[in-house]
């Protein structure tokens, strides 16, 4: 599970069990603090925070960016 869901649920637990606790929150279930005040923030506000999962991750990265150019249109000598 991903995105607002998860933040949702972890913060509602730490809601519930944890006094609000994020610091609490971490300790007993190991959730990342800053994901539970996040999603305390977004059951406080009614405001979801949308992730920026596409900018995560290995990124394409080019090594000859004329290669390609290279081969389809090989020079005569």
């Amino acid at each position: 599970m991903t995105g607002p869901k998860r933040k949702t649920i972890q913060a509602q637990v730490a809601k519930d069990y944890l006094n609000g606790s994020p610091q609490r929150t971490e300790r007993v279930f190991g959730w990342g603090r800053d994901t539970v005040v996040l999603g305390l923030h977004e059951l406080r506000t009614g405001i979801i925070c949308p992730g920026d999962f596409s900018s995560r991750g290995k990124k394409k990265e080019e090594k000859c960016p004329k290669l390609e150019l290279d081969i389809r249109s090989p020079e005569e000598s």
